[in-house]
């Protein structure tokens, strides 16, 4: 999101997994020190794939769902919020992502490493950054839960469970060693494993001397005068859940190969295995039809092919159309797995969500359902994190995780108004520009140069405007505090008030300013699609002569 707010701008997250699921259930299942009492009147619940919308009022206190029904009338003390038939959905949850992880420091010590790459043992919560942009990005997106991983090559470590809400680690950390995080990258030139055999070698030297450790431990453990207590290396203690607690590895597969290479790893070796960012479906789909298995997407789908030029030579068209073969296939591989019966998930691994809204509805677009869709975002995710008790749907007890939007979520247009995190409250209602009809439409109660300001995603964000004419058409340009570019701004009109404005990012996606302008002042929007609207002001410091 960083790189979408600075391009908009311009002008702007070793414990065993027994004791985790422990922990996890003390931290939601308790009553939750909140203030938060809110009844949700009007609203159009769709609770779980599947079902129905259903014109319903919903209680949340003590941060979780307290009641449903159509007939719910809370407390005195209830905070009342009339959604008048807005969309109610369960808070999304990221299956696989970096959300809230800071990359630890590099240090010395890295480079005398004895397995570079090979990190087993790192703990994502020992990660989490509370207060990280990611947080509030992804929750503006709808998510409330994130299944947050390393960053790192072969093995980057443990993977955490965090709610995407304000406040200290402990606020935010759910559940830690909920997986461990393995791709087929090598260690790096001159490390070692550095290539493809490499790495499978080295997964298959890792998996047997840990079990090999592990049966030493657990002799030890029913004997332990009967042999000196064992001590490992901690790449060794680490990998431990996978091979003794069926700890979940998630294998990072971006093509048909990676697919293929991973399935005989897990055949070989046994080891419990989710396919992540899984891509080129098509080109294995009897391997994934016969796995069992959980397969997690990335909301990332290829750019579209521009318009089909009239003097191609036949090579040339040839081509295009087998690229435009791959790009309809592409969009069509949720669909695919729908069409498989398989458990998939789609999250914003590698991505960082940008897109994820438009995408999925691409995605319904080429063939998947709208259930399987709220599906991948919902109940497959809780399910695959056996979270299911008290998220992944919107049921009396659950935690208050929900996203509210405007209309069906899955329409285009739809904006999401409202989400909440266990029971806290994040509203995102667009701020009304104010439009009169006896305002001035005269253009040159604009021109002028201006100073702006604006906070998206707690940057501050300065700039300037120079606003002239040119035969009566506005001409504007801008500067802003993250460059020394100036920008010409795109189709300006300035009716009843309202001064609006387009701009074009570096990824082709258009931004709207629109502001009402009184005097000397000017208090407005800016739109980012999938991103939703941060407030921007600006004060007339000089007129035109």
């Amino acid at each position: 999101m960083k790189t979408l707010v600075s391009t908009a701008i311009l002008s702007l997250c070793v414990m065993l997994i027994s004791s985790s699921l422990i922990e996890a259930q003390e931290r939601w299942d308790g009553p939750v020190a909140l203030s938060e009492d809110y009844l949700l009147t009007n609203a159009t619940l769709v609770p779980r794939p599947g079902v129905d919308p259903q014109l319903v009022n919903i209680w949340l206190k003590d941060g979780k769902i307290h009641q449903v029904g159509p007939n719910v009338t809370g407390a005195i003390e209830s905070e009342v919020i009339d959604l008048d038939s807005m969309y109610v959905y369960s808070g999304f949850i990221d299956g696989l992502s970096h959300t809230a992880v800071k990359a630890p420091e590099k240090k010395d010590d890295d480079k005398k490493e004895r397995f570079p790459g090979i990190n087993t043992y790192v703990q994502a919560a020992d990660q989490v950054q509370a207060g990280h942009s990611s947080i509030a990005k992804m929750r503006k997106l709808g998510y409330t839960i994130s299944h947050s991983v390393p960053k790192g090559r072969t093995f980057s470590g443990q993977g955490a469970l965090i709610l995407l809400q304000d406040g200290e680690v402990e606020d935010l950390l759910l559940q830690s060693g909920v997986s461990q995080m393995a791709k087929f990258q090598g260690a790096g030139r001159g490390k070692y494993p550095n290539t493809v055999i490499g790495v499978m070698a080295k997964w298959r030297d890792l998996y047997r001397n840990t079990s090999i450790a592990n049966k030493h431990m657990m002799q030890h453990k029913s004997n332990p005068g009967s042999s000196v207590r064992p001590s490992y290396d901690k790449t060794i203690t680490g990998f431990l859940p996978v091979v003794s607690q069926g700890q979940d590895v998630y294998f990072e597969t971006g093509s048909a190969l990676q697919i293929h290479r991973a399935m005989r790893l897990q055949e070989e070796l046994g080891f419990d295995m989710v396919l992540a960012g899984v891509d080129q479906i098509w080109m294995c789909q009897d391997a994934i039809k016969d796995w069992n298995g959980h397969i997690i997407l990335t909301d990332e789908l290829p750019d579209e092919l521009d318009e089909e030029k009239e003097d191609l030579s036949e090579e040339e068209s040839g081509f295009r159309q087998k690229r435009q073969e791959v790009y309809d296939l592409s969009m069509a591989q949720a669909a695919m797995l729908e069409k498989m019966n398989k458990a998939f998930s789609i999250s914003s691994y590698n991505t960082g969500g940008k897109d994820v809204l438009p995408n999925i509805r691409k995605m319904i677009a080429a063939g998947l359902s709208e259930d399987a869709a709220l599906a991948a975002l919902t109940t497959n995710p809780a399910q695959l994190l056996g979270i299911s008790q008290y998220a992944g749907s919107v049921d009396q007890g659950k935690m208050a995780n929900l996203v509210v939007a405007d209309k069906n979520i899955f329409e285009e247009g739809a904006v999401i108004r409202y989400v909440f995190v266990e029971g806290k409250k994040y509203d995102y209602e667009k701020k009304k520009v104010k439009k009169e009809g006896n305002a001035s439409s005269d253009i040159n109660d604009v021109l002028g140069t201006w100073e702006w300001k604006s906070n998206a995603m707690g940057t501050d964000i300065t700039g300037g405007l120079v606003i002239t004419q040119d035969d009566g058409n506005l001409v504007i340009t801008q500067t802003n505090s993250m460059d020394d570019k100036e920008r010409t701004m795109s189709d300006p009109t300035y009716e009843n008030g309202v001064l609006s404005f387009n701009f074009s990012g570096t990824d082709g996606i258009s931004f709207t300013i629109e502001a009402s302008i009184e005097g000397d002042q000017m208090e407005g929007t800016l739109s980012i699609p999938n991103a939703g609207d941060f407030g921007i002001e600006a004060e007339r410091v000089s007129k035109p002569e």
